[in-house]
């Protein structure tokens, strides 16, 4: 009996807390595509650009080095029978220095081409934070989430065109 009613005190309690919370269902809450923003904007194209660009000048660079590392490789191989077993040793750990110095050319120029990377998308996200406060401000927006983080919702309240748009007037190229 004594159980029941504690379990009646909880219930009770429980409802009535809910009730007391106040609820605002007027708060205005929209989504949009950061990642098409960043693919489709004029500024987010310079940020593909310039990546695009820095990454093919390091595949020339390293394609070079590699192709004079194979070259390498096939003239030692050849010589193996021509010279000493001294001399095969000595040039063997000449292109192993050589290979590893490769390896570490290749893991700076992806450091690089990431820290670049990381860069640019800052610069991006700094540009487009202002213009998205004005927007919710103007708009009465309380909430604006990433597309990403939404299961589903509404098409009405996806603001990602309305954004490439103010964001292409505002913003012509990140450096």
């Amino acid at each position: 009996m004594i159980y029941k009613f504690i379990r009646y005190l909880i219930i009770l309690n429980l409802i009535t807390f809910f009730n007391l919370i106040p609820v605002k269902a007027n708060e205005k809450i929209v989504y949009l595509d950061t990642k098409y923003i960043l693919n489709e904007s004029i500024a987010g194209k310079s940020i593909i650009k310039k990546l695009n660009a820095t990454q093919n000048k390091n595949i020339e660079i390293l394609k070079k080095i590699e192709s004079k590392l194979k070259e390498n490789e096939k003239k030692l191989i050849s010589s193996k029978n021509v010279v000493g077993k001294d001399e095969f040793k000595k040039k063997a750990i000449e292109l192993k220095k050589e290979v590893v110095l490769y390896q570490n050319t290749l893991r700076e120029k992806k450091k690089s081409l990431q820290k670049e990377k990381f860069e640019l998308n800052r610069k991006f996200i700094n540009k487009l934070t202002p213009i998205l406060a004005d927007y919710s401000k103007e708009n009465s927006i309380s909430i604006i989430l990433d597309k990403n983080s939404i299961l589903i919702g509404q098409s009405s309240l996806d603001i990602t065109k309305d954004i490439i748009d103010i964001l292409n007037k505002k913003v012509k190229k990140i450096q």
